[in-house]
């Protein structure tokens, strides 16, 4: 055999024992960031913008308290609005909710937009917009006195432009 064939089957036996490596350490730390019954589109699935100044650790919180929040909000952006949907975890909010959106990340209550909702199992808002900006959402938890308890995790989506 001469020598470029020789060293052309020594790259692809590195190359496929360097991807079985990959694909067994993956594999071993469990890599994933969402749980099985999430059938909603996700944060993980909002890649940034091409020039965006956000980064996925500014989209996404950290993995273990990603899982454990009390609140974890998604959504999706469609021809209607920004579709948000969340799903609580060890908590309860008997005066509701507040859907908070901001022109800048991690919007908060009373500073930016926000819409009230006084349902204790409301667990979707359509925020109505079609101006192909970014927003960024947040949903917290409504307590008696009017004020916020337990936020979301932070999202931002690009709306779509009608």
């Amino acid at each position: 055999m001469d020598i470029r064939r020789q060293n052309f089957i020594r790259i692809g036996v590195y190359a496929i024992l360097v991807g079985a490596v990959v694909f067994v350490y993956l594999y071993a730390k469990n890599v994933s960031y969402m749980a099985p019954e999430d059938k909603l589109q996700s944060a993980e699935n909002i890649k940034p913008l091409e020039n965006s100044p956000l980064t996925l650790t500014d989209i996404l919180p950290a993995a273990n308290t990603w899982q454990n929040a009390p609140i974890v909000l998604t959504g999706l952006a469609n021809e209607t609005g920004v579709i948000l949907y969340w799903k609580t975890k060890g908590m309860e909010a008997p005066a509701g909710f507040k859907v908070i959106e901001g022109a800048e990340r991690s919007p908060a209550y009373p500073i930016n937009n926000y819409v009230d909702l006084n349902d204790s199992q409301a667990r979707t808002y359509v925020w109505p917009v079609a101006d192909g900006q970014i927003h960024y959402f947040r949903i917290c938890q409504s307590l008696f006195n009017g004020d916020c308890g337990q936020y979301s995790n932070n999202l931002w989506l690009r709306a779509t432009k009608n």
